[in-house]
C-alpha cells in the first residue's frame, strides 16, 4: 500500500467531501488529523467552497431574519469549516488582513475569496467569527459603528448597508452581541432606533440584552414608542389590524418599563404636558376594547404604584 507518510500528500490533492473522507476512514483516527491538515493547509479553495453554501442577497428587511433563520445550519456550518480552517492555519490567518481589501470589499458586490473573510466585518458577523471580530476591532481598530460593508443578507441595492450592531441583532449570536455592548465605542443610543424598527424581528433574548444595557435609556426609547403607538392609534385601518400592531408596540413599552422606563416622564409632542398614563386613557377612548392598550394601562399603573408621586 502506501506509505502512512505519503498520504497527508495525496490528502492535499483530494477535493471536500467523499474521497476525503474515505482516505480518512481508510487510514483510521490515529492518521487522519494529519491529513485533515495536510488538506487544510493553505486550502483557500476550502474557504470558497464553504462560502457557496450561504444564500443568495435579499432585497427587503424582514427577509433578511427569515434568511439567518431557514439557512442557520449553513452559516454554522460555514463557521465551522472558518474555524477549522484558521485553527491549521493559526500562524498565518491574521496575516490576510489588508486595509485594501476592506476599502475594496465597501459597497462593493461580494467576492467569494479567503480573504473576504478576514476583511470583510459585515461576514465576519454574519458567520459569528468572534475571534475574527476581536481581531479588527482590537488589533485594526475598525469602526464598529459604520455600515461600509456588503454582507450575504445586506446590500447596497436593496434595503442598504447595515451596522454591525444590527446584523449582531438579526444573526441573534448573543457571544457577539455580549462583546459589541462591552466596547466603550460601540454606540448605545443607535439601538433606541434599531429596537423602533425592527423590535418584531429581534430575538427575545437580544431584545432583552439591549433594553437592559446599562448605557441603554429606556425612558428615551418609551417616548419614541409612545409617539409611533399613537400614530397607529389615530391610523385608520382595520381593527383587527390595527389592535395586531398596538399589541407589538404595547409589548415592547411594557419592556421598556421592566428595564426601569419611568411612566411619569412626559412625552413631547402630545400638545401639552400629558402624563403617558393620561395619553393611553385618551388612545383608549380612540380604541375602545382595545385589549393591549388596557395592559399598557395596567403596567404603568402597577409601576407609578411602586414608584410613588413624581
Amino acid at each position: 500500500g502506501i506509505p502512512i507518510d505519503v498520504l497527508p500528500i495525496v490528502a492535499s490533492f483530494t477535493g471536500t467531501g467523499r474521497d476525503l473522507r474515505n482516505l480518512c476512514i481508510a487510514v483510521g483516527p490515529k492518521h487522519a488529523k494529519g491529513i485533515r491538515n495536510a488538506y487544510l493547509r493553505d486550502n483557500e479553495t476550502y474557504i470558497v467552497q464553504s462560502l457557496r453554501m450561504l444564500p443568495v442577497l435579499i432585497p427587503d428587511l424582514a427577509g433578511h431574519v427569515k434568511v439567518f433563520r431557514d439557512n442557520a445550519h449553513r452559516f454554522d456550518k460555514c463557521r465551522d469549516n472558518v474555524m477549522t480552517w484558521m485553527d491549521v492555519n493559526s500562524n498565518s490567518w491574521k496575516g490576510r488582513f489588508a486595509p485594501c481589501k476592506m476599502e475594496m470589499y465597501a459597497d462593493k458586490p461580494l467576492v467569494l475569496e479567503t480573504d473576504l473573510v478576514f476583511n470583510n466585518p459585515a461576514v465576519v458577523v454574519e458567520l459569528g467569527l468572534l475571534e475574527v471580530l476581536r481581531f479588527l476591532v482590537e488589533e485594526k481598530d475598525i469602526d464598529v459603528n459604520t455600515a461600509n460593508w456588503n454582507g450575504f443578507t445586506s446590500n447596497s441595492e436593496g434595503v442598504g448597508n447595515f451596522s454591525l450592531g444590527r446584523l449582531i441583532f438579526l444573526r441573534g449570536n448573543i457571544g457577539m452581541l455580549h462583546y459589541f455592548l462591552s466596547l466603550e465605542k460601540t454606540h448605545i443610543p443607535s439601538f433606541h432606533q434599531v429596537l423602533l424598527d425592527w423590535h418584531y424581528l429581534l430575538p427575545r433574548e437580544c431584545f432583552e440584552i439591549i433594553v437592559r444595557h446599562p448605557r441603554f435609556d429606556p425612558n428615551f426609547a418609551f417616548g419614541l414608542f409612545f409617539t409611533q403607538l399613537r400614530g397607529i392609534v389615530n391610523w385608520m385601518g382595520e381593527d383587527k389590524v390595527k389592535e395586531t400592531r398596538i399589541g407589538f408596540r404595547a409589548k415592547v413599552i411594557i419592556a421598556f418599563l421592566d428595564a426601569g422606563a419611568d411612566p411619569r416622564t412626559l412625552v413631547q409632542g402630545f400638545g401639552g404636558d400629558l402624563a403617558p398614563i393620561d395619553i393611553v386613557r385618551r388612545m383608549l377612548v380612540a380604541c375602545p376594547g382595545s385589549f393591549h392598550l388596557e395592559r399598557l394601562g395596567e403596567k404603568m399603573q402597577e409601576v407609578i404604584t411602586l414608584l410613588g408621586p413624581g
